[in-house]
């Protein structure tokens, strides 16, 4: 038997095996309605780093535990534990879908720091105070529906993360780099200092001062008429609405 009539056989014999390795992403499907329910509860925290394919929800309360909504078969699936006063909310098996899992995240502590990364979608069920946040947002991930009151907010968005701000700060220092969408027209803050860069795209509101700069092809839009002094370099461009 020839040398090309054995790799052809070869290769029909693995051939099952190659288009089902193909076929199947390795993810995890939710079986039935996603309404089981489980809770944890956890060490106090200040930070909350957060990443997988869920919706999160932050909720203040006057004791701090994870409430998760999802399905039966993927209630063990959540990997949700404290370290160095960072709780970290996670999936130990990627999911398929992004109605998987529902996370309520209630708190009792002032937290410093919020990252969120993947696909996780994170709002507020209520108006949030905070004296110093830094909040930070990568890959696909999206916050929207998050009202805060914050005395400093530091933002940094990457990828093509997107975020959506209401409420008040009184100074504001963002960075948004590569695709990340900024939408801030419905905070109102006071003192704002920009670095973009990449082709992000942001529109705040600012009363008092704007600084900074927009390199590249970054957009920024701002509605009022603040003191400016911002740096436009490369196809950047800025715009007064």
């Amino acid at each position: 038997m020839s040398s090309k009539k054995i790799s052809m056989n070869r290769l029909f014999m693995f051939l099952p095996i190659i288009l089902l390795l193909i076929g199947c992403d390795g993810s995890l499907t939710g079986e039935g309605d996603a309404s089981i329910a489980q809770d944890y509860q956890v060490d106090s925290f200040n930070e909350v780093q957060a990443e997988g394919k869920f919706k999160l929800i932050l909720i203040p309360n006057d004791s701090s535990y994870l409430s998760v909504q999802t399905h039966k078969n993927l209630i063990d699936n959540m990997d949700i534990y404290v370290r160095n006063k960072t709780l970290n909310i996670g999936e130990k098996e990627e999911v398929n879908s992004f109605e998987s899992y529902v996370v309520y995240l209630y708190y009792d502590a002032q937290l410093d720091e919020i990252n969120i990364a993947g696909k996780v979608l994170m709002e507020s069920s209520e108006l949030l105070n905070f004296d110093d946040l830094e909040l930070g947002a990568k890959n696909e991930s999206i916050i929207r529906q998050f009202n805060v009151n914050a005395k400093e907010l530091d933002i940094e968005a990457n990828n093509k993360a997107e975020v959506e701000l209401t409420g008040t700060a009184a100074s504001v220092d963002l960075k948004a780099k590569e695709y990340a969408t900024v939408n801030l027209e419905d905070l109102d803050v006071k003192v704002m200092d920009v670095d973009l860069s990449g082709e992000s795209e942001v529109t705040a509101k600012v009363n008092k001062q704007l600084k900074g700069r927009v390199l590249e092809n970054s957009n920024l839009r701002y509605i009022g008429n603040p003191q400016k002094d911002v740096e436009v370099k490369d196809n950047g461009e800025i715009l007064n609405d």
